[in-house]
Formats: structure tokens, sequence, C-alpha cells
């Protein structure tokens, strides 16, 4: 795992096609066929990925929102006996990834961008909710800039560029400055080894020992600063400004989102919040936006490390009438607690508690243990939330219904809303007095 605090923001946009260039595009001797038989033969698979997330403060507070802890990933799987194998990939990946194949970069570029634009259309919620939150923390801001809608411009864009034989002297130059700033200079690298003690681990730890040396994770070279203040300073520019958007795309339904900050950095969170979340999805949300307005799905987000609650409907046939029906989030929790008994309350913890504690598989164990070990979620905070949860009381309904009423309602400026739908029902809502800034049809 390494510290990426060190690229430009510029780069940003670069890292999903650099992540899978790492694992697709073969070696200086290597081609990516053989490359890739290699893989499958020595091991149980690579990948790489990225993770922007936010810092966890004690006592399940809300993280200050630009504290971010950004880091790439690269993980594999095999036996003990073939272990050195999987370093040895692992260094190839490192030292000598072979970028310069434009045509397959292009083919990449491509596909990515034609997935990017069927995606919006048929799952238009997903980038809806990342355009909300794109305001409220420095890691959604990152990820909306990454894979959301922003990131469609930037494909078009490149495909463009790369054209030419400068662009793609500019772009092979980019990558190759990428994996220097990642893998060479980062101020931090982690490893994290998932397996049996006797079996496993003790037996692959002189493979590590001389994988750290050979790529000199362990010396004193020259490491980069972080340039995490200039993301900042590209998230100042939108996050004080409420959003209000309407992107018109070529389809017969709508994706009608709307979300707001419910707690303030600092704030404590209780785990009570995962149980009302539950049956505002379930329960208010499934009729009102599902059952009775007609759409195929009604789903709602709550992020304690945000303190953000958003509601979202898919494949919507209208949008006003969901707008409406989300400014009555706050009254119907609250008439929710009034009326519930306590079996049924019981019925919601037991369903949040089976969510927080689904089946995983050894590396999704490690891995999750690694990224909390990371943002600093202690075992102390999870159980407190575990306990939260199965504590919950009616007056809960009532707390969380009082910080929603000012805020979720018609008109509120600390609400953000972003529907994904066909520009005539963008201009239908207009003309009913609804606010969107419309840009132009993607």
């Amino acid at each position: 795992e390494f510290d990426i605090s060190g690229l430009e923001f510029s780069d940003i946009q670069y890292l999903p096609l650099f992540t899978q260039i790492l694992t697709e595009f073969g070696t200086s001797k290597l081609d990516r066929t053989a490359f890739d038989r290699k893989i499958q033969k020595l091991t149980g698979g690579i990948d790489s990925s990225t993770s922007f997330s936010l810092r966890s403060q004690p006592n399940n507070c809300v993280s200050n929102p630009d504290d971010i802890v950004p880091f790439l990933f690269l993980h594999g799987k095999s036996t003990a006996d073939k272990s050195n194998h999987l370093f040895e990939i692992f260094s190839e990946i490192i030292n000598d990834t072979n970028f310069d194949q434009p045509q397959r970069v292009i083919e990449i570029l491509k596909e990515s961008k034609a997935s990017l634009e069927v995606s919006i259309v048929e799952s238009g919620h997903s980038y809806a909710l990342s355009r909300i939150g794109s305001r409220h923390s420095l890691p959604g801001f990152i990820k909306d800039q990454k894979d959301g809608i922003p990131s469609l411009y930037f494909l078009r864009n490149l495909l463009d560029k790369i054209s030419t034989k400068e662009g793609w002297n500019e772009l092979l130059e980019r990558l190759t400055k990428i994996r220097d700033v990642v893998f060479k200079s980062s101020p931090k690298v982690y490893i994290d080894l998932t397996g049996e003690q006797k079996t496993v681990l003790d037996k692959v730890l002189p493979t590590v020992n001389s994988f750290i040396s050979l790529n000199k994770f362990d010396s004193n070279s020259q490491k980069s600063i972080s340039k995490i203040h200039e993301w900042n300073n590209e998230w100042n520019l939108i996050s004080n400004k409420p959003i209000c958007e309407g992107i018109a795309v070529p389809t017969q339904v709508n994706y009608v989102a709307q979300g707001a900050r419910i707690f303030n950095p600092g704030e404590e969170v209780s785990g009570s919040s995962a149980v009302i979340e539950n049956i505002l999805r379930t329960g208010y949300l499934w009729q009102q936006v599902r059952v009775v307005g007609g759409a195929y799905g009604a789903m709602s987000n709550f992020s304690a490390a945000n303190g953000t609650l958003s509601c979202v409907s898919y494949r919507d046939p209208n949008l006003v009438q969901t707008l409406n029906t989300y400014n009555g989030v706050a009254q119907a929790i609250k008439q929710t607690g009034q009326e519930m008994s306590d079996e049924e309350i019981e019925r919601s913890i037991i369903g949040s508690i089976g969510e927080l504690d689904s089946p995983m598989s050894p590396d999704q164990k490690g891995l999750i243990s690694l990224k909390r070990m990371l943002v600093g979620f202690s075992g102390v905070a999870e159980q407190r939330w575990r306990d939260d949860v199965l504590s919950t009381k009616k007056t809960d309904f009532l707390k969380f219904s009082d910080k929603l009423a000012p805020i979720f309602q018609q008109n509120s400026s600390a609400c953000d809303v972003v529907v994904i739908g066909s520009r005539a029902a963008l201009k239908e809502a207009e003309d009913n007095g609804t606010k969107l800034d419309i840009p132009g049809e993607l």
C-alpha cells in the first residue's frame, strides 16, 4: 500500500487508467499476454486500486471533511510456497511496467468512455449521489473527479489529445511521473499479510524482507512532499457552494437525489442512526417513491464519517413529486418513532446488525483491517457503534428528526439537489419553480 499524497491534483483523473495498466500491460521483458499467463499460473490473481477516505475521529465523531487518507493498493493472493513469485511480480509491476503501448491505451480509454456513457444513463443514481458527495468532503470530491461525471469529460478530452504524437508523449511522461511518485518516493509504504501464522506468515517473511530491500522502501531516499493542500484548494472552489444541478441524458426516466450535512465535524454520531436510516429506506422512501410514485427503486445513504444523509430514486417517472417526498423525511422519521412498537424496533435492529456482520473471505478481512488501521478506526469505536445500534430507542428517532427538520425542507439552501434525467423532465421541473442549473447534455 503506497501513500499517494505526493501526486498533483492534475494527476488524479489519470489514476483509473494507471491502475489498470499496472496489471494488464506487461513489462519490457514480457508482453501483456505472457505477463497475464504468469500471473494466472503462479498466483490467485493480482489487482490494483486506490482508496480515498476520511481519517476517523474518536468516539464516532464526524471527521474533518478535508482530512484525507489517500493510498494506492497492490493486492494479490498466492500459496505460501509461491509467495516468492507473487512478490517478484509486484517488483516487476513497480519497476518495469511497459506504458508505451498507445493502441492499447486508446482501446482502454474508448472502452472506459463507452462504459461510462452507458452507466450514467442506466445507473444515474450512483452518479447523482457522487455529485452531492463531492460537496461534503475532499474524498468525495476526489472520487467524483476520478470516477464520476467529470471523468467522462476528461476521457473525451484525453482521447482527442493523444491522437497526436505530441499528446501521446505527454501522456507517457505523465504515467511515468505518477509511477515514480507512487512507487519510488512515497512517504509511507505498508505491507499487509493475511494468513496462518505458522504455515504462511513465518514462511513468507524472508521473501517480504527481500522485497523491501530490493525496492529500497527502507532507504533514506528523497520522499515526495504532500500535495494535499493543492487538492484542498481545488475542492474549496466548490465546497461552500450548494449544488442544484440537472444533468440531461437520453432517457425517459429520472434519478433524483437530495442530500445535506446533518452533523457537523467533531459532533458525535450514534449508531442508532444506522437503524433509523434502514427504516427510512425500507419504509417511508420505499412506500412513497417506489409504491406510490412508481419509481423502480428508492434508496438512502447515511455517512457517519461525513455526517451526511442523502436520498435518491432509481428510474423514476417523477421529479418534483420525489423532491417533495424527500422534504417530508424528518416528519416521517418522527412519526415512525412515535408509532413503532418495541418489537418492530427490535426487528430493525437485527437487520442493521446483519448488515454490519456480512461474511467476508480472508483476503477481504485483511484488506478491511488494513484500511481501518490507515484511517485510525479502532475496535473500541466499532464496539461502541454496535452498542448504540443494539440500544436504539424511540427517543433516538425524535433526536434524529430534530436534526433533519430545519435542513430537509423545501427550498432549503442547506440541501444539495442533483437530477439526472431527460431534458424535457428537467425543463418541466424548471417551469414548475424548481431551480436547476442545467449544463449541456452529456
